[in-house]
């Protein structure tokens, strides 16, 4: 064989290698996500499950099979990659379980389908934690072999142990900005009279209150009984409003204010109605008193402040409260009203009658609605000085970054300061920090989820901020008003302000909504919940708690009557007292 023959059978053989790794590179990078039981079938536009009537052993199963395809979810490796489609996977597997006779056949077949994920690598151990645990997952079930057999079980403690690299999660994304379910498919097409669809929808949520939710041990009910509940209501509903209407149900259940919805079509929004009364109402001595008659729109009315609700378009106050209530989620159940007022005020119609008491009278009156919602909501005023010039009032629902500066020069020379949070701030509201306080300091400690182990939440202690020195803050009393409607970043904003050197809450108890809300995206709807937590920095709750006014004033029918803020003239008062 001549060289030249040599070189090109070399070449050639060059070749084909470079051709065999450049395939096998192609293969590799295109492989499809695996199908754990091997069909090819695509579910995004279905699952094609139907159930006729729903057995109690296949309400058990679901249940079952509930918690397994969570725990997995977030706890398998294989699944933290994306090889494996687990909406899919859980489409694909629910049928064959739907056909179980027993318990041990149910706990056979998820067997033999989280085993066909393949074996894990077990962890030699977390690296140690910068906080404290204040939250552990509640996963001891998975060693209950009478719930799930010995292979189930053993198999699901060892996926637990199992070495996760959480850091490139297809289902959570650590970057809590960007929204850290962003790995979810929210299915646009979704059919109601799909109940593999449907179902998914209940796992997911469910699962991911379970496994993120901060506040999960202090909700009031089960949240297992919870689950078991509303297998039978998602198989049940089979249209847009039912299902959507029992995705509210379902976190109603969770106590969190921070529950808000978001839905594709706005079904919701025009179902609650997209009008509103010009009312701001607030529970008084037992009743629904009108405390303001807004102007927002051009009417005449008869009903006016301090008159007591009692039929709102022919419905009893009483009965349409407690209709309203059971799709709304709130912290503090005793001041569920801050909450349950705007949905009692809203309608479908423009123009809506009302039934109301003066005195021993029963009256009528036909009211115009108005879609500017915000409206509603505000304030009547923003920012005035009373006791000539001495006190001053700042309410900064509507305030604007541009304003903060001249509004404090103009502030520092008075005796004391009015700080209105009982409606919620926009947020140049820190901005005010630098002006009151000697140096800023957050007042609470941030309580994270651990991404490592999913259901655990660690509490940090919030470092120094060191803030700098402000020798010239605001020396005048500071008086900082609070009640039920005073959530979140209000709650927030009155911790720290209370910080202040001659400082003082006055009111009643605020919300008890702490921490920074996430979305949870579902087919159809998406719905939001607390998942950063926040407690103070001594470790007392707040979430559920609120915070507690150093003075506590409660508003008065009389007194809303007679058109005064008792609220506000005892902040008056205090500042007058003070030295």
């Amino acid at each position: 064989m001549n060289r030249k023959l040599i070189k090109n059978s070399k070449s050639h053989n060059k070749q084909k290698i470079i051709a065999f790794i450049m395939t096998m590179v192609l293969l590799f990078t295109c492989i499809p996500t695996i199908n754990v039981f091997a069909d090819d079938k695509n579910y995004d536009n279905g699952s094609n499950i139907k159930i006729e009537k729903v057995t109690k052993q296949q309400e058990n199963d679901l249940y079952k099979l509930c918690k397994v395809w969570g725990f997995v979810k977030y706890y398998h490796p294989k699944i933290a990659t994306g090889d494996v489609d687990w909406d899919d996977e859980l489409f694909r597997i629910m049928p064959k379980a739907l056909t179980s006779k027993n318990d041990k056949e149910f706990n056979d077949i998820i067997y033999e389908w989280i085993n066909k994920l393949g074996d894990v690598k077990i962890s030699e151990g977390q690296t140690p934690l910068d906080g404290k645990i204040v939250l552990k997952p509640d996963i001891k079930w998975i060693e209950n072999k009478e719930l799930l057999g010995d292979k189930l079980s053993d198999l699901l403690v060892k996926v637990s142990k199992s070495e996760r690299n959480y850091k490139t999660h297809k289902y959570i994304d650590g970057n809590i900005e960007k929204g850290l379910f962003q790995g979810e498919k929210n299915y646009p097409n979704m059919k109601y009279t799909d109940d593999g669809y449907k179902l998914m929808s209940l796992f997911r949520c469910w699962n991911i209150v379970e496994y993120f939710f901060a506040y999960r041990d202090i909700m009031d009910r089960n949240w297992d009984d919870v689950l078991k509940e509303y297998i039978p209501k998602f198989i049940k509903c089979n249209n847009e409003e039912s299902y959507k209407l029992n995705v509210l149900e379902l976190m109603h259940n969770i106590n969190d204010t921070h529950v808000m919805f978001n839905d594709d079509n706005n079904f919701l929004y025009n179902y609650f109605g997209k009008y509103m009364l010009p009312l701001k109402l607030d529970f008084i001595e037992n009743k629904v008193v009108v405390t303001e008659v807004v102007k927002c729109i051009d009417s005449n009315p008869v009903v006016k402040q301090g008159d007591i609700i009692t039929k709102i378009d022919n419905k009893d106050i009483s009965a349409l409260i407690k209709e309203k209530e059971k799709y709304l989620s709130y912290s503090r159940t005793k001041d569920n009203f801050s909450v349950v007022s705007e949905y009692i005020l809203r309608s479908p119609k423009n123009k809506v009658q009302i039934e109301f008491k003066r005195g021993n009278e029963t009256l009528k009156d036909k009211l115009n609605c108005t879609e500017d919602f915000r409206a509603v909501k505000a304030p009547k005023d923003k920012f005035y000085k009373l006791n000539n010039d001495s006190i001053a009032y700042i309410c900064p629902f509507s305030l604007e970054e541009n304003e903060v500066d001249k509004m404090m020069q103009d502030v520092k020379n008075t005796k004391g300061l009015i700080i209105d949070l009982r409606y919620y701030p926009a947020f140049p509201v820190f901005m005010l920090y630098e002006y009151l306080l000697p140096k800023f300091d957050f007042p609470c400690n941030m309580i994270s989820p651990n991404f490592k182990n999913p259901g655990e939440f660690i509490e940090y202690k919030t470092p120094p901020m060191n803030g700098k020195e402000n020798p010239n803050y605001y020396k005048g009393k500071v008086t900082i008003l609070v009640n039920k409607g005073c959530e979140s970043k209000g709650e927030f904003t009155a911790m720290t302000l209370r910080t202040a050197p001659n400082s003082v809450i006055i009111g009643s108890n605020s919300g008890g909504v702490t921490g920074q809300f996430v979305y949870i995206p579902l087919p159809g709807v998406s719905i939001s919940m607390s998942l950063m937590g926040a407690c103070k920095a001594d470790g007392t709750q707040t979430q559920r708690v609120g915070v507690k006014p150093d003075i506590g004033v409660n508003p008065t029918i009389k007194g809303i009557k007679e058109g005064r803020d008792e609220v506000l003239e005892k902040a008056i008062q205090v500042i007058n007292e003070s030295k």
